[in-house]
């Protein structure tokens, strides 16, 4: 349960519930509690989205909701560990790319560098590095100060550190992402 379901179970009687706004003008308008679940799951979960859960539990939608709420608790205890391995691997390849470019600000410097490279010119998502550096520096600069490269680097996203292992990004920068794993087997 999250906390606004909560907070709406706790305001209304447990069989009945009524709202006053809508009973002035509804005098015998209530809502069972079933009623009131297909209205949180539909206010708050998109019906294409509750539909995969419904498929799942043959249509049952309190299977359906049970289903939701467990996948809810399992991200939650996952969302914690994601975080911090997304600041270990930004800062390991942080580590590993200053040593790569010779160069501690590489970040602000390689946007003219490796990140301008052509190769990046095609694909889904051209030049998205320098793109993504530039929109972090533009963002910082909207606080009126210079941004520094550990700033740059705190803007960014799981996504664009990812990025380093595509065939692209991992080949102009001379393979040197997966040196951040020192235990890695050698025959991988």
């Amino acid at each position: 349960w999250t906390a606004p379901h909560k907070r709406l179970y706790q305001a209304f009687t447990p069989q009945i519930y009524t709202f006053p706004s809508v009973s002035r003008i509804f005098p015998h308008f209530y809502l069972n509690i079933f009623q009131m679940d297909q209205i949180l799951t539909n206010r708050y979960l998109s019906p294409a989205r509750f539909q995969r859960y419904l498929e799942a539990m043959d249509n049952d939608h309190d299977r359906a909701l049970q289903l939701y709420r467990t996948n809810l608790s399992l991200a939650k205890a996952f969302h914690p560990l994601l975080g911090q391995f997304e600041v270990i691997l930004r800062n390991a390849l942080d580590r590993e790319l200053r040593q790569y470019f010779d160069d501690p600000h590489w970040l602000i410097h390689q946007q003219e560098g490796f990140m301008s490279h052509p190769k990046l010119a095609t694909g889904r998502n051209p030049y998205f590095l320098k793109r993504e550096t530039r929109k972090a520096t533009a963002k910082i600069n909207r606080n009126c100060r210079p941004p520094s490269h550990d700033d740059i680097l705190a803007a960014q996203n799981f996504g664009f550190w990812i990025s380093f292992f595509a065939p692209v990004h991992y080949r102009l920068v001379g393979g040197r992402p997966i040196h951040i794993f020192p235990r890695k087997p050698s025959s991988e």
